[in-house]
């Protein structure tokens, strides 16, 4: 039989509400980077800033070893995309410009979508099946070449309090030599025009361009999600 709503005592409803939100509370959470310690902060930015520079130097051999076990087991995905982005990168500098810490120790073991809140403006990061552990996100940019990249580092931090890297996106900064910035602004403009399909698509580009992983939302890049009218 269905439990109805309306026949359960207020009190009971908001305990469960409170008892639910409070366990979804603790079984994720995300440190950023202004709330981490000087030593967080360095240790996890020192640990993605050499894989960045391994992946600029095509080292993949050294790669696959900082990388865990169960994603270097099975390394050959992440050794294309280093090989086919190392021209791109050869005379890059980088820049770690975002890191995260998720801790998702006491997640519940086949949990199928495990999500984190990371800040003020909420920045969301959402995974799935991902075991528990402690992860980290870090975000680089390669600038000053002609095809500029942002990189997504997620890293695992195993028993011995060593970061390996567990995951890796990369992405062009740029789409027909414009940025997402230059995107979104003539997106604005042709809103401000009415000309409402050519200004979703430039918002299109400029959330594409500036959503540095699928994986990541923000009410900042939800703006870029305007829907067409006329």
């Amino acid at each position: 039989m269905l439990l109805r709503l309306r026949n359960v005592p207020r009190v009971l409803v908001l305990l469960v509400l409170i008892q639910t939100m409070s366990s979804a509370a603790h079984a994720a959470s995300c440190t950023t980077q202004s709330q981490m310690t000087a030593p967080q902060r360095d240790d996890l930015t020192s640990s993605a800033r050499t894989l960045l520079t391994e992946m600029q130097t095509g080292n993949i051999q050294a790669m696959q070893a900082n990388t865990i076990p169960a994603v270097a087991a099975d390394f050959s995905g992440i050794a294309a995309s280093v090989q086919n982005l190392k021209p791109l990168l050869q005379n890059a500098s980088f820049t770690v410009n975002n890191i995260y810490i998720l801790d998702a120790s006491t997640e519940s073991v086949g949990a199928p979508r495990t999500d984190f809140f990371c800040g003020q403006p909420v920045v969301t990061l959402n995974f799935s099946d991902l075991p528990a552990g402690t992860y980290a996100l870090a975000i680089g940019h390669a600038t000053g070449v002609p095809q500029p990249q942002q990189i997504s580092l997620i890293l695992a931090k195993l028993p011995q309090d060593k970061w390996m890297l567990a995951g890796l996106f990369s992405k062009s900064m740029v789409l027909v030599g414009h940025d997402g910035i230059w995107y979104w602004s003539s997106a604005r403009k042709y809103a401000e025009q009415n000309m409402n399909w050519d200004a979703w698509f430039y918002y299109r580009a400029a959330s594409y361009l500036l959503n540095p992983l699928d994986m990541l939302s923000s009410l900042n890049l939800e703006r870029f999600n305007m829907k067409p009218t006329g």
